[in-house]
């Protein structure tokens, strides 16, 4: 019944997932936060270019119109952008039992063959008190193809409880104890599994995302009102 493969027994649980768990992520909500982030970053280029242009050819209506409209738009995709990043989180919670822990924000693109992937750190959360059948349900132990069914880890290594050196106590236990995690809160208790819920470990993950969207949206306004600002000062001193 337990599974020797080498791959899970030298599974660092510390490292991002791999090309092949990036295949049970919302690939409409990657793309998406993608799209809007390439969108933002377009109109920011491009706010900044007209203003230098129209800085060196004093052309003020130019100048005026082109920084308005781009301030205004790249405002509007920071809104819709942190949205987008609400909708990842939470259609990679639901299906994947998985959390964003501590990375914020980093954009890994693969090769010109592949979709380009919005990747947070992803590692295993518990489900508290249930069964088996919530684990089994889910978007990664249904894409493990070519293992028998008989054979299958029910979690990932990531689900595992670690020492303090970081290595996982016991793999056979945790990814195939047949009586747990309980049904019930009375159950037996399989101490080889992590139980940490996906809600509470979410939750504080995306706090420590929320440091990094406020200091990047504080940076951002900040650089509006120089925009703005100088924008204003350009316009009524060279009519």
């Amino acid at each position: 019944m337990y599974n020797n493969n080498s791959n899970y027994n030298n599974y660092n649980p510390m490292e991002p997932v791999t090309k092949r768990t990036l295949t049970t992520l919302n690939r409409t909500g990657q793309l998406i936060t993608i799209l809007i982030f390439i969108i933002a970053g377009l109109l920011t280029i491009f706010s900044i270019l007209s203003m230098s242009y129209s800085i060196v050819q004093y052309t003020r209506e130019i100048y005026f119109t082109s920084t308005v409209f781009g301030n205004n738009i790249m405002a509007d995709s920071l809104i819709v952008a942190l949205t987008a990043a609400a909708i990842l989180f939470l259609s990679g919670i639901f299906g994947m039992y998985v959390i964003m822990l501590g990375a914020a924000f980093i954009l890994f693109l693969t090769s010109l063959s592949q979709s380009a992937a919005f990747i947070f750190w992803w590692y295993c959360c518990g489900v508290e008190d249930e069964s088996w059948g919530v684990y089994r349900s889910s978007a990664w132990y249904l894409n493990q193809s070519g293992i028998p069914e008989y054979t299958k880890p029910w979690v990932p290594l990531s689900c595992c409880v670690t020492n303090q050196y970081g290595r996982i106590t016991n793999s056979r236990k945790c990814q195939f104890f047949l009586a747990g995690p309980p049904s019930k809160q009375s159950g037996q208790f399989n101490e080889a599994v992590y139980y940490r819920g996906c809600y509470m470990a979410g939750k504080r993950s995306m706090g420590e995302i929320g440091k990094f969207i406020i200091a990047f949206n504080l940076v951002m306004c900040l650089l509006l009102i120089v925009q703005m600002t100088m924008t204003i000062w350009f316009y009524f001193t060279h009519t």
